[in-house]
């Protein structure tokens, strides 16, 4: 008589299960609840005008505060705008396809990697969120570019590229100036090296705990 083969009870291919509907919500949940804190903060510093003891100064960087508190703070109206309709624009469109990890791991390096710059730089002063957008904006688009639906990839690689453009054409106009009417250049192209790490850590975290 034969023995009988051992099997296992488990399919050799199991198909990965999809998200249900409530962990997207929670997880859809969860990223508002990160930007929307923020951009409360944000707000909140604007108008009660803590800008004086919130930029980034050179001759003050010993007030550690600063190198954090200057990315959340604006010098106009129009400054804020553009970077809260930015980043609410990057929550809304690539919605569940990034995960609280990634914008969590994207937005410390990055903003890590702005303040390297202002220290390697010898910024004057600086104020803003849109190096930190940058690097947002990169680890979202490299989420996209490596998404297994082909028309997604696609897309994320259309825009990756285009990304990659515009850093080029920036790393072109790297003079380091800031104040109300002139762009950091550097923190655009440094937060965006930041949001590359960043992604990088957060998908090796994620795969370590698969």
């Amino acid at each position: 008589m034969k023995p009988a083969l051992a099997t296992s009870d488990a399919p050799a291919n199991k198909p990965k299960r999809a998200p249900q509907p409530q962990q997207v919500q929670a997880g859809n949940g969860c990223r508002w609840l990160i930007w929307g804190g923020l951009g409360v903060v944000t707000v909140m510093g604007y108008v009660l005008d803590w800008r004086p003891t919130l930029i980034y100064r050179h001759a003050l960087q010993d007030q550690w505060w600063r190198w954090i508190t200057a990315h959340f703070t604006h010098f106009d109206i129009d400054h804020l705008t553009l970077n809260l309709v930015g980043t609410a624009l990057i929550v809304w469109a690539f919605g569940a396809i990034v995960s609280c990890r990634v914008y969590l791991w994207s937005m410390t390096l990055s903003l890590l990697a702005v303040d390297l710059s202002l220290w390697y730089h010898n910024a004057d002063y600086y104020a803003g969120f849109s190096g930190v957008f940058y690097g947002v904006l990169a680890a979202a688009v490299l989420c996209l570019a490596t998404r297994p639906e082909p028309r997604l990839k696609k897309t994320g690689q259309l825009l990756l590229g285009l990304l990659v453009l515009r850093m080029l054409v920036e790393v072109g106009s790297l003079n380091p100036i800031t104040h109300a009417f002139s762009i950091f250049h550097p923190a655009h192209t440094w937060g965006c090296l930041g949001g590359v790490i960043g992604w990088l850590m957060a998908h090796r975290k994620h795969n370590g705990a698969m």
